[in-house]
């Protein structure tokens, strides 16, 4: 199948859907996008010693769901903020509801 037909396929299934089936299926698109950017603004930042601790794998995972899932389901965000500072904000807060705080 190619781009136009998979496309089509794509805008024919979403037609059918109900409005909120629609907004379900968009939010869960653009959250494993925000978890994309919210891993890579994580490998820029140094939390381990920011917060004085050694954070799992299981543990960035959760922070990278949970900040994703705060800024698209929950509406977290600062419109006079940028998206990367947004971002930033979330991640700091996650970290310092959840985790041993070190020096911010």
């Amino acid at each position: 199948m190619n781009i136009v037909e998979s496309r089509r396929k794509a805008e024919k299934l979403i037609s059918e859907m109900i409005p909120e089936v629609k907004d379900s299926v968009f939010r869960t698109i653009w959250k494993e996008r925000v978890k994309e950017d919210v891993e890579s603004q994580l490998a820029e930042d140094d939390l381990n010693a920011r917060f004085a601790k050694e954070f799992s794998d299981e543990e960035i995972d959760s922070i990278v769901d949970n900040v994703a899932e705060s800024y698209v389901f929950n509406g977290r965000y600062d419109c006079n903020l940028s998206y990367w500072a947004n971002l930033q904000n979330l991640i700091d807060e996650e970290c310092q509801d959840n985790y041993q705080e070190g020096d911010l």
